[in-house]
């Protein structure tokens, strides 16, 4: 095909994206930045029938059996001081239907297939503008090129969309992450465990990563976040005694081996389009996929599950749009985008309502 698709960005939706216009009969050119946005410092859960839409590049198990983590047992203390566990589900094929991957394992395995079915440009987009219904993309040093349509994939930077529609910030939490190692002390004769407990400050979110360490992430307020506590063991322990459950879970685990934690901000965003064309301020076409479109609150654990989705359907809507010329498909695009924002933030709204404990706290306030 002579027609030109650009696909910006180098995370899980912006693979998806190239490997979709590839199978489509497009040759894209990606632009890669040399540098990516660190969003894969916990694991995350991701369902199996997500997984088999990528089974035509790649072998499913096989990528399970090397970055899935042998997690079977999830608590839960949210809403009351009960803590519910639940085994992870079964289909009806013996597989678990939900997993917890390694993020970076699965996201390094689809860059390099992506490689071999595209023209890599390793620059980050520095300017885009339309120039007679196409799109005139400025790489610095790389130098510029003309396209006929741009899937921007780019995460939170929004390096292309942010500059045709304008952003929803929803909200802001801070984030901070710890890996404790069991040191000195034999692995532990319970279950691989997963486990979301809420908090007056926030919510904490831990999960074994194998027998030898834990993840352990906190969100709360961006200005707790950004304090200089928990520097050390004994702050952590301070915060971890504010829970009902986990200080247990990770004492009787054995886990005490401790690094200082990784601090970073999280926002919950969305653009207020999702694609555009025809006339200003878009005139070329485009369409936003991953968190380019729809940042989620980490505690729904749906973002690589919207980044594969949301790269394989842009790319099929990009495809009809260059095949035909009707803007009818990007339409449709932006309107599925739109209802699944619309439920996303009616559901996180319920979820954070549902507890109870909390309410006079600042955390849960601006957020119920």
């Amino acid at each position: 095909m002579s027609e030109r698709a650009a696909v910006i960005g180098s995370g899980a939706a912006g693979c998806c994206a190239v490997l979709e216009l590839a199978a489509l009969g497009h040759r894209p050119i990606w632009i890669r930045p040399w540098r990516t946005e660190s969003a894969s410092l916990w694991p995350e859960s991701i369902r199996y029938d997500t997984l088999q839409l990528l089974d035509r590049w790649l072998d499913v198990d096989v990528v399970l059996n090397e970055g899935r983590y042998p997690v079977t047992a999830h608590g839960c203390c949210w809403g009351s001081d009960h803590l519910v566990w639940a085994r992870s589900d079964r289909d009806q094929g013996g597989r678990r239907s939900s997993m917890l991957i390694n993020k970076q394992h699965l996201l390094h395995i689809l860059q390099q297939v992506a490689l071999r079915f595209s023209d890599p440009i390793e620059a980050h987009l520095c300017h885009a503008h339309a120039v007679e219904q196409h799109w005139c993309l400025d790489l610095g040093l790389q130098g510029s090129l003309c396209v006929d349509l741009a899937i921007d994939a780019s995460g939170v930077a929004r390096a292309l969309a942010g500059t045709r529609a304008a952003v929803n910030r929803h909200d802001v939490m801070g984030i901070m992450h710890w890996r404790l190692q069991r040191q000195g002390v034999a692995p532990s004769a319970s279950e691989p465990f997963t486990l979301l407990e809420a908090c007056a400050d926030g919510w904490w979110y831990a999960a074994c990563l194998g027998n030898d360490e834990l993840s352990l992430t906190l969100c709360r307020e961006p200005d707790h976040s950004d304090q200089d506590d928990a520097v050390d063991q004994e702050a952590l322990r301070k915060l971890l005694n504010r829970t009902v459950h986990l200080k247990q879970l990770i004492r009787e685990a054995g886990f005490r081996g401790y690094r200082p934690p990784v601090r970073l901000r999280t926002q919950v965003s969305s653009l207020e389009l999702f694609a555009g064309w025809g006339a200003p301020p878009a005139v070329a076409p485009w369409l936003a996929a991953g968190d380019a479109a729809l940042r989620h609150d980490p505690l729904s654990s749906y973002g690589t599950t919207q980044a594969i989705w949301s790269g394989l359907e842009a790319a099929q809507q990009a495809h009809r749009y260059l095949k035909s010329g009707g803007s009818a498909c990007l339409d449709q695009y932006a309107g599925t985008l739109a209802s699944l924002r619309a439920e996303s933030l009616h559901q996180r709204a319920e979820i954070y309502r549902s507890e109870p404990r909390f309410r006079l706290h600042p955390f849960w306030i601006k957020r119920s």
